[in-house]
């Protein structure tokens, strides 16, 4: 399967627990756990710190899941245009928490403290058919 990735794959939570048994445990990277781990303040997370020390390293291609609290808006921190830069030398899937709407990816709703949006693209989509 890791042939078919171009840059980013985005994986509709529908396929989470298909994909991820899909592929080698290693893998398969929790963000949730390793944020909480590190045990950092809201004001001093540092993601690509976290990010170098526990996946930089890892294989070429790696699969990112339980991501909802990057979206907590104290870290202020945008997940996907960080891996759009990281996507130049490693493939990455991604498993979509939210809903996948036409051409953006939307977590939350609008007006919520945590709501986010991001426009599609450059990458390919494994969602549910409408």
């Amino acid at each position: 399967m890791e042939n078919l990735y171009y840059k980013i794959s985005i994986i509709g939570s529908k396929y989470k627990t298909a994909f991820l048994t899909s592929i080698p445990a290693e893998r398969a990277i929790n963000i949730n756990a390793l944020v909480c781990q590190e045990d950092y303040p809201a004001s001093e997370l540092n993601f690509e710190q976290i990010f170098s020390r526990n996946i930089d390293s890892k294989l070429n291609f790696i699969c990112l899941y339980n991501f909802e609290i990057l979206f907590r808006p104290e870290y202020r921190f945008d997940l996907l245009s960080f891996i759009k830069g990281k996507s130049k030398t490693k493939k990455f899937a991604i498993i979509w928490p939210g809903e996948i709407q036409n051409d953006q990816l939307v977590y939350s709703r609008p007006g919520r403290p945590d709501y986010y949006t991001h426009n599609i693209d450059n990458y390919l989509i494994y969602k549910e058919e409408q």
